[in-house]
């Protein structure tokens, strides 16, 4: 048939694409740029300013913080002059006052953790009774060395020297201390030191919009540097101290920084634009104009378009329904090569496809019912009920009751967990305890001809495998090749979880079989004499997972055989 030319063979894509991209994309696009461009400038001019605004509060907050303390150090200074001055007062006297000193401060001024006072002698008071234990490490600690250092008695902020002052693990504080010298003489009468909380401080850096931290004159961040999420930057000191600002998937975060005054601290402020930002009244107003135009023209162009693609897109719903209903005999024929034509190309190589894959999982049912059946069958096996009976009754007139009694019990066991449901799919320790209680019984009954071991990874308990697999192979290992052994025999099943999936492996160590022999099983390719349980299997292997899977079989005449098979996780 010919067909037609010209724009109707064109994709779908390049008609409805083209005539949008002149009617609305190429304007939308340059406007949006240049309103892109004004709006991003003047926002970012306004979030710098604001930012730096909110820095300076963030700032003179944490100032009028540390210039308390600094009211506070003189105060405790005037005291302690006081105190060590009045002759009058007992030596017992005078610890009790400055102790007392202290611990007015402590509770008057909000935010201090403790306060310690060392004399001259190395006599230590402190507000907090752990610092006690702690007394070798302050006397040790730079903050003392230092602060030997400044006479002219200027109260100093150290950098953060971790566990010195500490209370707690969680407790980190920020050390202010004072070099006290009795007025007048200059004589050094001790060295005070106020711990402020940094809990304290963290609080009034809080904000809603930006993240802020303070770093000592080491760079070392006295505030709690936030741990890395999904979706959001990973903040270190040297990103926070050196780098300018960044874009982090697609979001643009500002770093402002600002030195503190009285200290060689710095406070650096981080903030992400895109929980700053306010769309502009005005940007909302044109982006509504020129949508609400752009609207108007798609409607316009989707009328006329809807004539064109509508009629062949019904013809294809309703041919789809036809098809759900069943009926294969469908077919569609479109003049034109665009995607509609190539849908209904596709859909009636669909349909044939469909028909074989029916057939194809009928002929599989049937071939699953059938093997499903025999299993039952190989379950039930007459001659082993009736060995395992015979054993019974034999202990019972022997008077071994309590043997018989174990043997019913493996029994009962064994076919409750083998016939008690109609399950296909079971959990693997179940399985494993079928051919468990299944190789019991018949050591019951072949106790002085072999033994067996089960090796398998117990994570893999709960995993479902197709039911009676096992018990199968170790039949055919005990009939068909420990049984004609002269010596003692043994069954090896060993159960390993590998990449994608479990590999299950049946030895023994029996009479073997001829390359002939090995040669048939290996193929399967018809039910072998004697081995319809293992010729079970390996379709039933191949039902579940696929025909790339099935029994491999490795064996050596006189030596043993080896039975291995893989379940992949997936299917």
């Amino acid at each position: 048939m010919k067909k037609s030319g010209g724009c109707q063979n064109l994709s779908l894509k390049y008609k409805i694409s083209g005539i949008t991209l002149i009617i609305a994309i190429v304007p939308l696009f340059v406007l949006s740029i240049i309103m892109s461009v004004l709006y991003n400038r003047a926002f970012e001019e306004r979030s710098y300013m604001q930012i730096h605004e909110n820095l300076q509060v963030i700032s003179d907050r944490l100032e009028g913080i540390f210039a308390d303390l600094v009211v506070c150090s003189n105060y405790l200074t005037i005291d302690i002059n006081e105190i060590e001055t009045n002759k009058e007062l007992r030596p017992v006297d005078k610890d009790n006052m400055i102790l007392s000193a202290l611990n007015t401060t402590s509770l008057f001024y909000e935010g201090i953790e403790s306060v310690v006072y060392i004399k001259k002698d190395e006599t230590m008071y402190a507000t907090n009774y752990r610092l006690y234990a702690k007394k070798d490490a302050i006397l040790e600690s730079q903050y003392l060395e230092k602060l030997k250092t400044y006479v002219n008695g200027k109260t100093v902020a150290f950098d953060y020297e971790a566990d010195c002052m500490q209370t707690s693990e969680d407790g980190k504080v920020i050390t202010m201390g004072k070099h006290i010298v009795r007025i007048g003489t200059g004589e050094t009468l001790g060295y005070l030191f106020i711990n402020v909380d940094v809990a304290e401080i963290e609080h009034s850096m809080e904000n809603e919009i930006s993240s802020y931290f303070l770093f000592d004159g080491n760079r070392l961040c006295i505030t709690e540097i936030p741990e890395t999420e999904k979706g959001t930057p990973e903040l270190t000191g040297e990103r926070l101290l050196q780098e300018e600002d960044f874009v982090y998937e697609g979001d643009k975060y500002l770093i402002a920084r600002k030195g503190l005054e009285e200290f060689d601290w710095t406070l650096v402020g981080v903030t992400n634009l895109s929980t700053y930002n306010v769309s502009g009244t005005a940007l909302l107003r044109t982006l509504l104009i020129v949508f609400s135009v752009l609207v108007v023209l798609l409607v316009i162009l989707g009328i006329w378009l809807t004539s064109m693609v509508t009629k062949p897109i019904i013809l294809l719903s309703k041919g789809a329904e036809e098809i759900g209903k069943g009926n294969m005999d469908v077919e569609f024929h479109f003049k034109t090569e665009d995607e509609i034509g190539k849908l209904g190309s596709v859909f009636n190589r669909m349909t044939k496809q469909i028909s074989g894959l029916l057939e194809k999982v009928d002929y599989e049912a049937r071939k699953k019912r059938e093997y499903e059946l025999a299993l039952v069958q190989e379950q039930v096996k007459p001659h082993f009920l009736y060995n395992t009976l015979d054993i019974i009754l034999v202990l019972i007139e022997m008077n071994k009751t309590r043997e018989a009694g174990r043997v019913t019990k493996k029994l009962a066991d064994y076919y409750k967990n083998s016939l008690s449901s109609s399950e296909e799919i079971i959990p693997l320790g179940r399985e494993l305890r079928i051919v468990e209680d299944y190789l019991d019984l018949q050591l019951m009954r072949y106790e002085d001809r072999f033994s067996y071991e089960i090796d398998a990874d117990c994570t893999l308990e709960q995993v479902n495998v197709p039911k009676m697999m096992l018990q199968p192979l170790v039949e055919n290992a005990i009939y068909h090749g420990l049984k004609y052994k002269e010596d003692w025999g043994t069954i090896k099943i060993c159960v390993q979880k590998q990449e994608n999936g479990i590999l299950v492996e049946v030895a023994d160590n029996g009479i073997g079989m001829t390359p002939e022999r090995l040669e048939e099983l290996s193929r399967l390719e018809k039910k072998p004499e004697g081995h319809f349980g293992v010729y079970s299997v390996d379709h039933r292997l191949k039902l579940y997972f696929g025909a790339d899977t099935g029994l491999h079989f490795e064996s050596v005449y006189g030596e043993g055989t080896r039975v291995t098979f893989y379940m992949p996780l997936e299917r």
